[in-house]
């Protein structure tokens, strides 16, 4: 899946709703409709990527960066625990808090530190973006062009 907004860079993706029979007949060649959590704007990602591939990724949102968790502390599926009895590695999505097992190495350690670093760099650059796409305008130049 594209991992970053095209237009503010957020991470914060998730899979919207079908709209019609277009864009699922879209998900069969694995293009599927995403929103971004910071500017609500609708596109289409496709999730057919190498990363995604080789590493494993959270089954809710498609993201790669993963903690782990202890058994003792959840109630277990019971798929869950025959794929956790076959070998395969507890993982969790701090993002969308979803907790699964993999048989995949995992691509990328979740770190509290990096999510709060993106997420200052996300948003000092909306705070660019939107002070250089307005432009100040003296109402005394209206005025002045007006008049003439």
């Amino acid at each position: 899946m594209a991992s970053r907004c095209p237009d503010c860079g957020s991470r914060e993706l998730r899979f919207s709703h079908r709209r019609n029979v277009g864009e699922t007949l879209r998900g069969l060649f694995g293009y599927y409709p995403v929103r971004c959590g910071g500017c609500r704007r609708r596109f289409e990602a496709n999730v057919w990527s190498s990363k995604l591939l080789r590493y494993a990724h959270c089954p809710r949102c498609l993201r790669t960066d993963l903690s782990r968790w202890n058994l003792e502390h959840y109630i277990v599926p019971f798929w869950t625990k025959f794929k956790l009895s076959l070998g395969a590695q507890p993982y969790r999505c701090e993002t969308c808090r979803c907790n699964f097992a993999s048989f995949l190495p995992r691509g990328e350690r979740f770190s509290w530190r990096k999510h709060k670093e993106r997420s200052a760099a996300i948003a000092a650059a909306e705070r660019g973006r939107k002070t250089t796409s307005s432009p100040s305008i003296d109402p005394a130049e209206n005025v002045e062009t007006v008049q003439q």
